[in-house]
């Protein structure tokens, strides 16, 4: 997957597809998210069994109406404690600070969690290789790239919804067979 935004995609012809998004344009935002989870494929399908997201995650078990900062700064310090440093812990940590600011008088919803991680990670990937194809097709100048990568979030963000989690464990499992079962019918559909 990658460790920032300095370590490019694999030049695999999932991933060519992706780039090709970028410079040749015309491609909407939710074809641009289909690409990358398609591309990203097992790396990305991982994510959701790291240790550090799922401590993140556990955090939403923290008292109803926590300031999205204490919850985060919470959660830093179960990782830092646990030695639980990663690319998933931080993108993780962003999307619950995200999904508790989205909820200012109540406990974070497991599946808003998981919509922000996904959202997140999207971002995270389009961006290491965005900058690349600023002059191009989907991104003429710097302020059409950040449009495209704030469209793509939100596409992300809009199309993810979890089930109906029966525990906070479950949200992750439940959402991750989702989107496996999602991706297998769209790839079956191509």
């Amino acid at each position: 997957m990658g460790t920032s935004t300095s370590h490019r995609s694999p030049r695999t012809p999932e991933w060519r597809a992706v780039r090709e998004a970028y410079s040749r344009g015309g491609v909407g935002p939710a074809e641009i998210v289909r690409r990358v989870l398609s591309a990203a494929g097992d790396d990305f399908r991982s994510l959701l069994a790291d240790d550090a997201v799922r401590t993140c995650l556990l955090s939403l078990e923290g008292p109803a109406g926590a300031p999205a900062a204490q919850l985060r700064r919470e959660a830093q310090e179960r990782l830092g404690t646990q030695g639980q440093a990663s690319v998933g812990g931080e993108l993780a940590l962003s999307a619950l600070s995200r999904a508790a600011l989205e909820t200012p008088h109540g406990r974070p919803d497991p599946r808003d969690f998981v919509a922000q991680l996904l959202a997140a990670t999207v971002e995270h990937l389009v961006a290491r290789d965005l900058t690349e194809h600023v002059g191009e097709g989907a991104a003429p100048d710097v302020g059409e790239a950040a449009a495209l990568l704030e469209a793509v979030r939100q596409s992300a963000l809009s199309t993810w919804r979890p089930a109906e989690p029966s525990s906070l464990e479950a949200s992750v499992s439940g959402a991750w067979s989702a989107l496996i079962a999602e991706e297998a019918g769209a790839d079956a559909q191509s």
